[in-house]
């Protein structure tokens, strides 16, 4: 057998994950320069604005006892997923999770997950998809087909990401008080991971 092929560690032919932790503001800076990133990469796509982001910035807040920490999550030295929640102690309260569309089908978003799980006894988050094709009001029958084929595609996207939550652990958290209005297809869906003991 050739002796480069036996020298060759199949992890090396993977892509590299990397994870990092960052608190505060700094964290936040990180976050908010993710999300500028896809709007500008993909201008197509819906992805929240700076104003909506900042409603957690704890510089808006002025709020220098914050417990924001954010997660990053790089493939090949990449930006490729973010999270970014409220560190309440043994849970994590996440407020936004993106992955940037080109490592969707990665283990980005596993790993990312799994990092968080692994530092925290509970985790929250807000099933919630965003990305999905920009629409405007329908004004004729074209584009009132293209409007129902996007809020179509965004229920499939919702419901697909639901199912992957669940995949990873969680499940549909009846305790929230946002749970009572997750029925409608396509709503937000509160989600609860737990450690087992």
């Amino acid at each position: 057998m050739n002796e480069a092929l036996e020298s060759l560690n199949i992890n090396e032919c993977e892509p590299m994950v990397k994870i990092e932790k960052i608190t505060g503001e700094e964290g936040f800076d990180v976050f908010k320069n993710f999300m500028r990133n896809l709007r500008n990469n993909y201008p197509q796509k819906y992805y929240p604005k700076d104003e909506v982001l900042d409603e957690i910035n704890p510089k808006q807040k002025n709020d220098s006892s914050n417990n924001l920490l954010t997660y990053i999550s790089y493939l090949n030295n990449n930006p490729a997923g973010v999270l970014i929640g409220d560190d309440r102690k043994e849970l994590l309260f996440g407020y936004w999770f993106a992955v940037d569309p080109k490592y969707q089908n990665t283990d980005v978003a596993k790993k990312l997950i799994s990092s968080i799980q692994s530092d925290f006894d509970k985790v929250k988050i807000i099933a919630f998809t965003f990305g999905g094709e920009k629409t405007k009001n329908p004004t004729n029958d074209e584009e009132f087909e293209k409007y129902l084929k996007t809020k179509k595609d965004k229920v499939d996207r919702q419901n697909a990401l639901i199912r992957y939550y669940t995949k990873l652990g969680f499940v549909p958290d009846s305790s929230s008080e946002s749970y009572k209005y997750s029925n409608t297809p396509g709503s937000p869906m509160p989600m609860i991971w737990k450690k087992e003991n």
